[in-house]
């Protein structure tokens, strides 16, 4: 006979995570973008003319990025409320090109919390900005990416370049492929933790107060502070390079090797 103290644990698990996706499907989608023909070379180099930068900016949102199939940006704005855009209704979602550049934003403030699902070309370089809204999600675009967010969890994983993540309550995860030489990086939440992984290989130096708890797989060489009467270390990670600024409030910084 089963223990309900074995069964209890497992169904929360499942219920944990299964019930965002099942949240998602039950919302109905609000407006939907599609932005044609970006194409983005290997290594993250556009072609002549091409798109690869994408920028979003949402409030009241929360979003998964993951890429695209032929070169496409597309966004899907899904909702709670079960009105659904048409020809008539005004559009929630507006999407413009600049140059290399594709912005998708808010045509309108949400009435209810939303999400937003993106599809972008793989190598872009992402630029997200959100508040409010839950979490932010980028996985295995392999660009670069720079996240401001509010009140919610970012993840990042299989970026190459570099990284920038600002946040409030809620935990940063973030997993670099690979790194771009002489580019400073930095991850901040006010509440959370910061789960950093990384090549084996890689030169930089983390800069991070000395109150924060800090676990490593990779040896860490004291450089000293940054200034006589400063609480933040340096610490050279394989001789050093440039630095990782770190910063939680509340929380703790892991820091993996890849």
């Amino acid at each position: 006979m089963f223990s309900s103290k074995r069964v209890l644990p497992a169904a929360a698990f499942i219920l944990g995570v299964c019930a965002p996706k099942i949240a998602r499907a039950q919302q109905s989608v609000v407006d939907s973008v599609n932005v044609e023909s970006v194409v983005i070379l290997p290594l993250g180099l556009p072609a002549s003319g091409s798109r690869n930068v994408v920028a979003v900016r949402a409030a009241n949102a929360s979003f998964t990025v993951k890429p695209s199939e032929k070169g496409q940006v597309w966004a899907l704005l899904r909702s709670s409320r079960r009105e659904v855009s048409n020809a008539v209704a005004a559009r929630s979602l507006r999407a413009t090109t600049t140059g290399d550049t594709v912005q998708i934003e808010l045509a309108r403030a949400l009435t209810a919390p939303g999400h937003l699902d993106l599809g972008v070309p793989l190598g872009a370089a992402l630029r997200i900005a959100g508040d409010n809204g839950g979490e932010v999600r980028i996985e295995g675009v392999r660009g670069s990416a720079e996240v401001t967010h509010s009140n919610g969890g970012v993840t990042v994983l299989d970026a190459t370049g570099h990284v920038l993540v600002a946040t409030s309550n809620g935990n940063v995860r973030v997993r670099l492929v690979s790194v771009e030489r002489g580019v400073p990086m930095s991850f901040i939440t006010n509440n959370g933790d910061i789960d950093l992984t990384m090549p084996a290989d890689v030169r930089v130096t983390l800069l991070i107060d000395d109150s924060i708890p800090l676990e490593s797989d990779f040896p860490l060489v004291s450089s000293g502070t940054a200034g006589a009467r400063s609480r933040l270390r340096r610490l050279a990670v394989n001789g050093g390079g440039p630095t990782i600024r770190l910063f939680t409030d509340n929380g703790k910084v892991r820091f993996h090797r890849l």
